[in-house]
C-alpha cells in the first residue's frame, strides 16, 4: 500500500479525534481509498468490513516493510523528482533554524521539513540533474512533498535526525544571538528529540555510526 505522507498526517488528526473507532474506520477509508463519505456509507457491512480487513493487512505489512527498507536518495513527488540531502552541514543558517522550528510538530510539519532537505531535479540530456535552491519555492516544494511515499519521508526524517541531533551543539552558538528566539529554538528542539524518538526505529538505525 502506497501512502503519502498527506494522508499520513490525515490519519494522525482522525487516530487523536475523540470519536467512534467505527465513524474513525470510516475516515480511514475515505483517505486509503479516495471514495467518498456517500461512497462508503452507501457499502454493504460485509463488503466494507472486508476492505477494513485488507486496508489493515496492508497498512501492517507496509510497517514491516518499512522497518526493512532504507533511507534512500531520489523520490517523486506529485509528479516531479527530488534528491533528499542528508549533509546537515551544508545547511546555511536560515534553513538550519527553520528546520528546527519544523520540531514543534514534526508529524505535521513533515513536509515542510522535507521542502528543506530535497533539491528540485529537471531533466537534461545527461539525464537528471540538480536545480539551483531557491527559499522562495518552499512552499510549493513542501506541497509536493505532502504528495510524496511516506515511508521513504519517514526513512529520511529519522536518518537526518540522527545528524541534526549530533549537530545541535553546533546551533547553540547562533542562538545565543538571536535572543527573541531562544527558547523558540529550544523548545522547537526538544520537540523535534521527542518527535523522532516516537517513531519506530527502523533496523539500519541500530548500527548507524554518525559524526557530524
Amino acid at each position: 500500500m502506497r501512502l503519502s505522507i498527506k494522508q499520513f498526517q490525515q490519519i494522525n488528526e482522525i487516530n487523536a479525534m475523540g470519536i467512534e473507532d467505527l465513524d474513525k474506520s470510516i475516515m480511514f477509508v475515505q483517505i486509503l481509498t479516495g471514495k467518498s463519505e456517500f461512497e462508503v456509507n452507501q457499502m454493504k457491512v460485509k463488503k466494507f468490513n472486508k476492505l477494513c480487513s485488507e486496508i489493515l493487512k496492508s497498512f501492517n505489512d507496509m510497517v514491516v516493510d518499512m522497518n526493512k527498507a532504507k533511507p534512500v536518495n531520489l523520490i517523486k513527488a506529485n509528479g516531479k523528482w527530488y534528491w533528499i540531502n542528508y549533509d546537515v552541514a551544508k545547511l546555511d543558517a536560515g534553513r538550519y533554524v527553520e528546520t528546527a522550528t519544523f520540531g514543534v510538530d514534526l508529524i505535521q510539519n513533515l513536509h515542510k521539513l522535507m521542502a528543506t532537505m530535497v533539491t528540485p531535479m529537471k531533466w537534461t540530456w545527461k539525464g537528471l540533474k540538480p536545480c539551483e535552491y531557491d527559499a522562495t519555492r518552499h512552499e510549493e516544494i513542501a506541497n509536493d512533498m505532502a504528495e510524496a511515499e511516506f515511508k521513504h519521508c519517514y526513512h529520511a526524517a529519522v536518518f537526518f535526525y540522527a545528524l541534526f541531533k549530533n549537530s545541535i551543539l553546533n546551533l547553540k552558538p547562533y542562538m545565543e544571538t538571536m535572543t527573541e528566539k531562544k527558547e523558540e529554538l529550544e523548545r522547537a528542539l526538544m520537540n523535534f528529540k521527542e518527535a523522532s524518538d516516537g517513531f519506530t526505529t527502523p533496523n539500519w538505525y541500530q548500527n548507524l555510526k554518525i559524526s557530524v
